[in-house]
């Protein structure tokens, strides 16, 4: 029989090129911040060997999940997202593994959004997380599996649908529609949120010039921008670098879900689909790092 406490690694952020991780591990009603980074592991070759081989398989597939522990009987969403929370790096001297906490811890990640000046209609109903409980079919897992099924205020039972924070969708926002005449159904068109980007696209903006910085700032919106829309059930379709604005702030804005594909982005067959938008997503990134274009023409 194991001696390890059961765990449950609950989000994991990756970055492929220095090979870091960041993770979240929930063990025994306490949240873990994780630090990982070969440059820790110089000194100890076996372990940064073995580490190196983890962050192929978390690229591969993400499959972190552990089982879960000894849990309350009724556990709100106060409860989960209020852990007492520690922040440690993992380093390898002489090919050991001690722990380093992090006195001075960097801030936990932002949860939700923040509408500000949007108003939920008065037909809304608010509640407080501690008014949310959640449903599982044993406690102990409360911790441990995605928020899904919760029983509002003793009462009703919702499917709950975090808001997050940290991955902005930077997609232009629908702020409404043009209709013909006064009445009637016909509509000349759409009003979405204006993006000062001068007419900047990303094959534009891209040159060997480019800080590494801003190419790995480029990558990580996209990344963070298609998986939202993935969870959302929402399938770009138009993956190529010319359908993502710049804007003035040097941020990124992904365009153009009119479907369709365009030749070296995305294969034919796999055109509006999951699939296609993940193999456009590792062509953008592969332009992004390893080609050195110069600016183009209408730019």
């Amino acid at each position: 029989m194991s001696h390890w406490p059961q765990l449950s690694v609950v989000e994991c952020w990756f970055g492929p090129r220095e090979k870091e991780l960041e993770m979240i591990v929930r063990c025994k009603g306490k949240c873990f911040y994780i630090a990982l980074s070969p440059r820790n592991f110089h000194n100890s070759p076996d372990i940064l060997k073995k580490y190196l081989h983890f962050t192929e398989v978390v690229e591969a597939d993400g499959d972190l999940d552990k089982p879960a522990w000894e849990a309350p009987q009724r556990v709100t969403l106060y409860d989960y997202f209020n852990p007492d929370t520690f922040h440690y790096s993992l380093l390898a001297l002489n090919n050991k593994l001690p722990p380093s906490l992090e006195h001075q811890a960097t801030p936990r990640r932002r949860q939700g959004v923040d509408l500000d000046d949007y108003e939920l209609h008065e037909s809304c109903p608010s509640f407080r997380p501690r008014q949310v409980q959640i449903c599982v079919d044993r406690p102990e897992n409360a911790y441990f599996q995605s928020v899904k099924k919760v029983l509002v205020d003793e009462q009703t039972i919702c499917f709950f649908k975090p808001w997050g924070a940290d991955m902005e969708v930077r997609v232009p926002c629908l702020c409404g529609v043009v209709q013909q005449g006064e009445e009637g159904s016909q509509y000349l068109g759409l009003l979405l949120s204006w993006v000062d980007c001068q007419n900047m696209t990303l094959e534009c903006a891209l040159g060997p010039e480019t800080p590494i910085v801003l190419r790995q700032k480029w990558a990580d919106q996209v990344t963070g921008t298609l998986g939202c829309l993935h969870s959302a059930g929402v399938i770009w379709g138009g993956v190529k670098a010319a359908n993502i604005l710049v804007d003035k702030n040097s941020d990124i804005w992904i365009i153009d879900f009119g479907g369709g594909y365009t030749r070296g982005w995305a294969d034919k067959e796999k055109a509006g689909t999951i699939e296609g938008d993940k193999q456009g997503l590792q062509n953008i990134r592969d332009f992004l790092f390893q080609h050195d274009k110069a600016k183009c023409d209408d730019c």
